[in-house]
């Protein structure tokens, strides 16, 4: 088993909620925004295996380009975020949260994959004039 871990700090406070207790195993939300270098390292460590859908250049990850763009004070008023799925969180001081992904069917980008693949392009695109063209590309 080759396990993968990040440790993320939020940008503001994180907000942690347990959402379920199910046969002992303890379920929690925790919310967090985190810097474009956190996400970076958050792309070298989570995979979207474990989300059916592979995202691509369409008119929804433009869209969500677009917004970045011209007009980032609206993107969390338009996006529901990334959501991860992680069996191994530890909540660390400091507003960090450390994530281990170990089994890639169950774990990484649930949902949000357009988001991710439009911030990764974004990102890449502002730093290094790179124009990632596919889901692949954003991994390497």
């Amino acid at each position: 088993m080759n396990t993968k871990s990040v440790i993320l700090k939020s940008e503001n406070q994180t907000q942690v909620s347990v959402t379920r207790s199910i046969e002992g195993i303890c379920i929690q939300k925790i919310v967090m925004p985190i810097s474009p270098l956190g996400f970076i390292n958050l792309m070298h460590h989570a995979d979207s295996k474990v989300n059916p859908r592979k995202a691509k250049i369409n008119p929804i990850v433009k869209a969500i380009e677009e917004t970045l763009q011209f007009s980032p004070e609206l993107y969390f008023f338009s996006s529901k975020g990334i959501l991860l799925s992680s069996i191994y969180v530890d909540l660390l001081d400091r507003n960090r949260v450390r994530l281990s992904f170990s089994e890639e069917e169950m774990e990484g980008i649930m949902d949000g994959g357009h988001n991710a693949f439009a911030l990764c392009r974004f990102i890449a695109n502002v730093i290094n004039d790179d124009n990632l063209k596919t889901w692949d590309d954003c991994i390497r």
